[in-house]
């Protein structure tokens, strides 16, 4: 992957996870492709903006200070201790 790529992937990851750590759902599905999927563990996958949603608000219903850390995504070759 160019540098381009990996830096615009980036800048989206980033984007998730500033709007997840907000609860901004409708900044966070703005960011979603309209027919995005999601694949859960267990095998359930989520179809679309709406199945996004509802998962989502459901996730911050059930952990309202959860929230993912902002270096969750590192370069590759970066060392981790």
């Amino acid at each position: 992957m160019a540098k381009q790529d990996t830096s615009k992937t980036k800048h989206i990851l980033d984007r998730n996870l500033t709007t997840h750590n907000a609860r901004d759902i409708d900044g966070y599905l703005a960011n979603q492709s309209p027919d995005v999927e999601f694949v859960l563990p267990g095998g359930v996958t989520l179809h679309g903006r709406d199945q996004v949603r509802h998962y989502t608000e459901a996730l911050w219903k059930a952990f309202p200070d959860g929230q993912r850390p902002p270096n969750l995504c590192l370069p590759v070759h970066t060392l981790v201790r």
